[in-house]
């Protein structure tokens, strides 16, 4: 998947694939995590919001399967 950079100070990129459900992260700590399933309308919202890192903690952590790949 190919990561779209992120303006966040605790998210670099993120990546979606709406086919498997997999919300690709990348961490400023250089971690790469993927979450799934991940809903499309609950990636999109992740994506768009104005504060990746507040976004990723409401919606995202703890709520998903998750495995870190890098």
């Amino acid at each position: 998947m190919e990561r779209t950079p992120l303006n966040s100070e605790a998210c670099v990129s993120a990546a979606y694939d709406a086919g498997t459900q997999v919300l690709e992260i990348e961490f400023v700590q250089g971690a790469v995590w993927q979450y799934t399933p991940v809903p499309p309308q609950t990636a999109r919202a992740f994506l768009l919001a104005a504060s990746p890192g507040r976004a990723f903690r409401q919606i995202i952590k703890g709520k998903f399967s998750e495995e870190q790949i890098e």
